[in-house]
């Protein structure tokens, strides 16, 4: 069966659980932090429930933002294949850590990846 997908609004946040969140934000849709692994043991944390809507229902995605992938709380096995597969992955310059693989302007696939330097305040 296959499940609709979430239309898209003029501007508007859904958080789906966890650290995942939907930005519907000028024309665009952008997700944060993409976890999409079903519950159970992800590492040494207990995932309790799955996200509120499936990858495949968020439909075209315009930019993933990952924080950082030190713990798998924040981007799971599903939610780093989401990211892989999207077209423009944004994140900061420490964000891609050494149990993401390469460095992210190496990693292979269709998305384009781009660290930014974060200021301290």
């Amino acid at each position: 069966m296959t499940l609709p997908q979430l239309p898209r609004q003029d501007g508007a946040a859904m958080v789906l659980g966890g650290p995942t969140t939907v930005l519907d934000l000028g024309g665009l849709r952008i997700v944060s932090d993409p976890t999409f692994d079903p519950p159970g043991p992800h590492g040494y944390l207990t995932k309790t429930a799955g996200p509120a809507v499936t990858e495949d229902q968020l439909g075209p995605v315009d930019l993933v933002l990952v924080s950082h992938d030190n713990h798998p709380d924040n981007l799971d096995d599903r939610g780093r294949a989401f990211a892989l597969a999207g077209r423009l992955v944004l994140t900061t310059a420490g964000g891609p850590s050494g149990s993401a693989g390469p460095p992210a302007a190496s990693r292979p696939g269709p998305a384009t990846y781009c660290g930014v330097p974060v200021a301290t305040i």
